[in-house]
């Protein structure tokens, strides 16, 4: 090994010696964040199931009786945007392959106005509590059950992808068995969305929309902090390439392909997947499903940037010092776990945070689906074949 190689390999190392993940256990403060996280959700679901003073009725259930608020609603549209998988795998995506992911992003920006002016006035207009009541309508009741069973077997293959990530996560820190964290987690989810319903579901991903919020901005600050300020990250960045957005066709992620396939993407999930297209329909008019919409993209764009340029932060702190080259990193999808252990693993709190974090952006995903596929079995299986409903 020549005198380079060898520099480079040990200063890898011994930045990263105290950040092994057999060395990182949760503290007292990080279980008592985690048990409190779970507790707040917990208790939102029991508010609305036996406090609450709303009607019991399939349509407060499933719509809150369209009483829902704009802001509310934009948060959760947000928050269950954001899987566990994002929150994992999207700086690593930057750190590997350059910024121009963030214009997947800015797609969002295109993506507003087509869903305030094309997609959701046609909800409105119909009065559809499902989204595919208006395959129904335009074509036939067999296009709108070919559908909704897409829709029924991808939520039952995604749902467990949902939780296998942040449980893996908290395993690897904590020592606990992943099935037994996977179990606990899903049932306090399964508890709250089955007793508060979309009341529970929206106001549960506001809580873990702040944690996401509070948390991405503190691995950034921290990152940024630890690397030697805002100027030495863009200007690592700018050496090693990452800030190079070219128009080359040929390279992984250009601009073109970016703006297109986000477009595409976000069109799909947030104006017709019935997840989301159930949140906005619960606002009690299009005025206000507006409003909504706008907070929510912009609010998207925030969060994401953040955690886009979080791998940009990341190439720049390990610059000169690739733990990948030196041994200590065996894949690029383990980068951002050894991240997080390197500048935040000794700060008592913060891995309890982030790992609520990675919690409940998965949470949030995976209670919006639940509710959403609850939704989707009664109104195309269930009520067809009993004589009285409300």
């Amino acid at each position: 090994m020549s005198g380079s190689a060898t520099t480079l390999a040990s200063t890898a190392a011994t930045a990263a010696m105290p950040v092994h993940v057999e060395d990182l256990r949760f503290g007292v403060t990080d279980y008592t964040i985690f048990a409190v996280m779970l507790s707040v959700s917990a208790a939102i679901g029991v508010y609305f199931g036996f406090f609450s003073k709303s009607k019991n009725t399939t349509d407060e259930y499933l719509r809150g009786g369209k009483k829902m608020q704009a802001l509310p609603i934009a948060i959760s549209l947000v928050s269950s945007q954001l899987s566990g998988v994002a929150i994992m795998s999207v700086p690593t995506e930057n750190y590997t392959y350059g910024f121009n992911f963030i214009f997947s992003v800015l797609a969002m920006l295109p993506t507003v106005p087509i869903l305030i002016y094309i997609i959701v006035p046609v909800f409105y207009d119909n009065n559809v509590v499902n989204c595919y009541e208006y395959l129904e309508m335009r074509f036939n009741k067999g296009t709108r059950r070919f559908v909704t069973l897409t829709f029924i077997m991808n939520q039952f293959l995604m749902l467990p992808v949902y939780m296998f990530i942040p449980s893996l996560a908290f395993s690897q820190v904590t020592g606990v068995n992943i099935h037994l964290i996977n179990i606990i987690v899903s049932s306090v989810c399964v508890f709250y969305t089955m007793l508060g319903g979309v009341k529970a579901v929206v106001w549960t991903d506001v809580v873990q929309a702040a944690v996401m919020l509070i948390s991405v901005i503190m691995v950034a600050v921290l990152g940024i902090m630890g690397t030697g300020g805002l100027a030495t990250v863009l200007d690592h960045a700018t050496q090693g390439g990452r800030m190079n957005f070219e128009l080359d066709p040929r390279i992984r992620v250009t601009i073109w392909n970016a703006i297109g396939s986000g477009l595409l993407l976000w069109t799909g999930k947030i104006g017709l997947d019935q997840s989301c297209v159930q949140r906005i329909v619960s606002l009690p008019s299009f005025a206000e499903a507006k409003k909504s919409l706008v907070v929510a993209g912009f609010g998207f764009m925030i969060i994401m940037s953040i955690t886009c340029f979080t791998g940009i932060i990341m190439f720049a702190h390990y610059f000169g010092c690739d733990p990948m080259l030196a041994g200590l990193v065996s894949k690029p999808d383990k980068m951002m776990p050894f991240f997080i252990q390197d500048i935040m693993g000794n700060l008592p709190g913060m891995p309890g945070l982030f790992i609520s974090c990675v919690f409940s952006a998965s949470l949030s995903s995976l209670s919006a689906n639940l509710n959403s596929l609850a939704g989707v079995v009664y109104f195309d299986y269930i009520k067809p074949h009993i004589r009285h409903t409300e």
